[in-house]
């Protein structure tokens, strides 16, 4: 029976095998290289170690693994014995079981299980290995060299194993991996724009295998031929990745499949490392630059190009790759080109597909119907770096089986490039003539509102990348395939032309200009050069005309032209001219010592910031300064104040010469190279004045000072984790306090924890608008009463320690009774809704964490005595009066009128989710006039009584030496009223502290008995205040 093994090998075990007779002779072998390793009758033989003698006493064949020699002489030797064994193909292809073809084999080990143990140990895994596919995940195959399937290992993108007894298949290599979905549909993941596709629903509709169930983007669909347990349902099989002239196989391996970390180090390819060294020596100059990559993209990504009709050939991969010479790919058997062509997506999907088992064509097509089903692009992405497009699948990692810089890439951040790719890639579909129609379902071959990029984080922005103490995988985010704080960017193209259209500029060329642009902000109506001259500065670019089209250049350009003295015109004398080129310095005074940069932090806030660049230590002379109100990260403004601060030193330097009239092709803004001291150096002309002879005048510049940055990001900290909590928000309409000059004043007690810093109060000023009110600077000392606040006289200290409170924050103090009699320790309590006691304590004590015990209470302050009569229930609010509460005012003519407030931390936007909206209606408390004192009645001898009071004020009362308190209303008037047993029998106004109510009236009343007066001072503003009662007994 056959077993598998950890890498997914296939042997057959016998009980014994007999050593073959050493017919080979000689030293030396070759073989060992293909298995690293081979075990024989309890010896080890490694490359390099003893000599022929050493291997032959070893049991190995003197033949190379895979010579047509070697193939002849084990089928001979197997014909004899007559056994079923695993063989390797002499062109290093695959594997098969056969009948007669006997094992590499020792007394206690076989080749394929020195294989087998060879590959648990680069996995590290063996039950991860076991759900892998026979030639290994990522790099088809686990052996250093040339797997068992006879693929070398190419990155993430080579995945094709060729399983013990397992045919071939013609799918397309974008069934990568499966999942069942119930509708028969296979979901598949592919870096490069290869597809989702779907099964056809025969059988259950779903690949399946004895790795277990396949998850969308990762893991194996399965092995149908090993065992007899394994197979592949709905008439579905593929390949992923092959290169010309293999064999294909029906195990399908995603390239997002999980491997060991022993296994990762093996997924660097030899030949890759060499592509790269061969690349930094002799790099093609087409390969050098910035590139646009939609023009590349769309003309070869998808036709014409590299997997398409061109491969790279095997052997001479990277010597090609360099000098980008391509073998055209077919098939010469039978025709079907596609079937190797890995990125011919449209022939696959109009073909039917036919197995080969054995190499030989199947005559009956797979359950595959041709244009059945629609193609999903499930993850297209590209890395942010220089020339990410040249190998998408690849970002720097140093954690990753994938850490590897494109092709021909400098490393330098390019979120162009990225931006470039993605509308390449998904542009290129919506093209109807180059997305047939399928006739089955009617709809496009590829479902553009399904193509899918990869990959937007969830995680919030710009808190990821930035803080690396909770996200460790920040520093890849720069030049890694997040999309994540980049799909808002637009390209400098796009918004230079924005400009120019505005200003009526339709002539015009920016195809040459290569950068995003987070974001930038005109403050104000400027013209067209006013507009662009910031973008200019931060981006490095000029405007030049030439031909009638304004032509937008970036700087730092390759020079057009070398020369030399020679190819210089002569100049009259009338220039003052010694010689055919003149370079003048100006004055030093004139160059900035220092520069500095405002910019608007988008890796932030969005808050204004300013950066600087300073030539030398000490105090500059002069200083350039520029507010560009552009949206860019931190380390992008210092790299512009740096290029500034050097180009205005190059910029000093002028060259005056003349060119003849075959130069005509030069013009204002190339850059050429002019002899000098130092040896040829580049040059910007800046002006070209054409009278018969072209007088040119040109700049120094340094093509250094505009080439992508490839240091590392500097990182700006980010600001501590705002701990917001919900502000909570006490309004107090109360007397009052301290001669307060408004009295009409609504106070506003704020508390969080933990304090934002500043609270806002924002009034409605109509139905969607506000207005600033005031700010409230520190939170106010708010808590609750822990038991009921019995009821009290007023005006007379109270001991006892009868309040208990407990605070949400803050804390209280004990202060002397001098200091309490001024004004200090006031609080406000809630003795019902919407109406406040003001009460001072003396002694504060702390009974508990954040509860307190007062003591020496004075009760009913401010005139609120007429609140103290009834008990103050336990849970009523407490707010302590010392300066922390804002104030709100209130005009006399919105007293009763209901006012919206929104109120905020301050350095928050209006809308944001912290502000909580209130409604508050001021009463004018402060408004109110006190309750008269002294209230006394004298019986007369008629019959009738003398009614007296002393009369309090809101405003000055506490002034002594005056002989009467000050009149803080209109008038002095008085409410006098006469009651029994609740009931109003006679109710008059008094315009002095003094009334009588005599016999008659008292008659008139019918009072019998006992009955009550009440005395209040009536305001103008106000109305009646509160009253002061006795009782009388008549």
């Amino acid at each position: 029976m056959p077993r598998r093994l950890a890498g997914g090998v296939v042997v057959w075990r016998r009980p014994a095998l007999r050593p073959l007779p050493d017919r080979t002779g000689g030293g030396g072998g070759a073989q060992d290289h293909r298995a690293g390793r081979l075990a024989r009758g309890g010896a080890v033989a490694r490359r390099g170690e003893g000599g022929g003698a050493a291997r032959r006493a070893a049991g190995f064949r003197r033949h190379p693994v895979g010579s047509q020699r070697a193939e002849q002489h084990r089928r001979d030797e197997a014909a004899r014995a007559g056994r079923d064994v695993l063989s390797v193909h002499p062109d290093g292809r695959g594997a098969r079981i056969g009948q007669a073809e006997p094992l590499w084999r020792g007394s206690a080990a076989r080749l394929s299980l020195a294989r087998a143990r060879h590959a648990r140990r680069r996995a590290g895994n063996a039950g991860e290995q076991r759900r892998r596919c026979g030639g290994g995940g990522r790099g088809g195959g686990v052996f250093r060299r040339r797997a068992p399937c006879g693929l070398r290992a190419r990155g993430r993108h080579r995945a094709l194993c060729w399983r013990a007894g397992v045919g071939p298949a013609a799918v397309h290599p974008a069934l990568c991996a499966s999942v069942r979905d119930g509708g028969g549909r296979v979901g598949v993941l592919h870096r490069l724009g290869v597809a989702r596709a779907d099964v056809d629903p025969v059988g259950q509709g779903r690949l399946s295998g004895g790795g277990g169930a396949a998850r969308a983007g990762g893991g194996c669909a399965g092995d149908p031929g090993a065992g007899g347990e394994d197979r592949l349902r709905g008439g579905l099989v593929g390949i992923f990745r092959p290169s010309a002239g293999r064999r294909l196989g029906r195990c399908v391996v995603s390239p997002r499949s999980a491997v060991g970390r022993s296994e990762r180090r093996f997924h660097r390819d030899r030949q890759l490392h060499a592509a790269r060294r061969l690349a930094r020596r002799r790099r093609p100059s087409r390969l050098r630059g910035r590139l646009d990559p939609r023009a590349v993209l769309s003309a070869g990504q998808y036709r014409g190009r590299r997997g398409v009709r061109l491969v790279l050939r095997q052997r001479r991969r990277p010597r090609d790759r360099a000098a980008q010479r391509r073998s055209p790919i077919t098939d010469g058997a039978h025709g079907e080109h596609w079937v190797f062509r890995y990125k011919d997506i449209r022939s696959w999907w109009r073909q039917p597909h036919h197995d080969r088992p054995g190499g030989v064509r199947a005559a009956a097509p797979t359950a595959w119907i041709p244009q059945s089903k629609p193609i999903w692009f499930t993850e297209i992405g590209c890395p942010a770096v220089d020339k990410g497009a040249n190998q998408p699948n690849v970002f720097l990692d140093a954690k990753s089986s994938e850490d590897a810089a494109p092709y021909f890439s400098t490393r330098a951040r390019d979120e162009h490039m990225q931006r470039r790719f993605l509308q390449a890639a998904l542009g290129y579909w919506r093209d109807p003539a180059r997305n047939p129609v399928s006739p089955i379902y009617g709809g496009p071959m590829v479902e553009t509102a399904r193509s899918f990029v990869w990959t937007w984080d969830l995680r919030p922005w710009p808190d990821f990348p930035q803080r690396l103490n909770v996200w460790a995988d920040g520093d890849n985010h720069a030049l890694g395939h997040w999309i994540t704080g980049r799909l808002g960017a637009a390209g400098l193209a796009e918004v230079v032309a924005e400009i120019c259209a505005e200003a009526g500029l339709r002539a015009i060329d920016v195809s040459l200009l290569h950068a995003t642009v987070d974001g930038y902000a005109q403050e104000s109506v400027q013209s067209a050069r006013q507009a662009l001259q910031p973008l200019m500065l931060a981006y490095g670019f000029d405007a030049v005309e030439s031909g009638g089209v304004v032509r937008f250049a970036p700087r730092g350009g390759a020079p057009v032209a070398a020369l030399a003295l020679s190819d210089m015109a002569a100049r009259d004398d009338a220039d003052g001219a010694a010689g055919p080129l003149t370079v003048t310095r100006g004055p030093a005074a004139e160059t900035p010592q220092a520069v500095r940069v405002g910019f608007v932090r988008a890796d932030s806030a969005y808050e204004a910031a300013a950066v600087e660049a300073q030539a030398e230590e000490g105090a500059p002379r002069r200083v350039d300064a520029a507010d560009l109100g552009i949206a860019m990260a931190s380390d992008a403004a210092q790299r512009v104040a740096d290029r500034w601060l050097a180009e205005g030193a190059l910029a000093g330097e002028e060259a005056t010469f003349a060119l003849p009239p075959s130069y005509l092709a030069l013009e204002p803004g190339d850059v050429v190279r002019l002899p000098g001291a130092l040896g040829a150096q580049a040059w910007r002309i800046e002006r070209i004045v054409d009278a018969g002879r072209r007088a040119v005048s040109a700049r120094r510049v340094a093509q250094r000072l505009h080439r992508p940055s490839t240091a590392p990001r500097r990182r700006v900290a980010p600001p501590p984790l705002p701990l917001r909590a919900p502000v909570e928000i006490v309004t107090l309409d109360l007397p009052a306090l301290g001669g307060d000059p408004a009295p009409t004043r609504l106070h506003v007690a704020a508390f969080a924890r933990p304090w934002p810093g500043a609270v806002a109060v924002h009034r409605a000023t109509g139905p969607d608008s506000f207005a600033f009110e005031t700010l409230i600077e520190r939170p106010a000392t708010v808590g609750v009463l822990v038991d009921d606040l019995p009821a009290a006289a007023p005006h007379r200290w109270m001991g006892g320690g009868r309040l208990r409170v407990r605070l949400f924050g803050g804390a209280l103090a004990s202060r002397e009774a001098a200091s309490v009699l001024r004004g200090a320790n006031t609080a406000a309590v809630e003795a019902a809704p919407g109406v406040w006691e003001v009460l001072q304590f003396r002694e504060a004590e702390l009974a508990a964490p954040g509860e307190y015990r007062l003591d020496g209470l004075l009760r009913g302050q401010a005139g609120t005595e007429a609140f103290i009569a009834a008990p103050t229930p336990a849970g009523a609010r407490f707010v302590l009066l010392d300066g922390a509460p804002g104030r709100l005012e209130a005009a006399a003519d919105e007293i009763g009128l209901a006012t919206r407030y929104r109120i905020g931390p301050a350095h928050l936007p209006l809308g944001d989710a912290a502000f909580v909206e209130m409604t508050a209606t001021p009463a004018a408390v402060g408004l109110r006039p006190y309750a008269p004192a002294h209230l006394t009645a004298t019986r007369d001898g008629a019959g009738g009584f003398a009614l007296r009071w002393t009369r309090r004020t809101r405003q000055g009362g506490d002034v002594w030496g005056v002989a009467e308190a000050p009149l803080a209303e209109e008038s002095e008037r008085y409410r006098v009223r006469v009651t029994q047993a609740g009931v109003v029998a006679r109710s008059f106004e008094t315009t002095a502290p003094s009334a009588r109510y005599d016999a008659a009236m008292r008659a008139e009343d019918a009072l019998v008995g006992q009955f009550g007066v009440s005395v209040a001072q009536v305001s103008a503003a106000f109305g009646p205040g509160p009253e002061t009662r006795i009782i009388i007994n008549g």
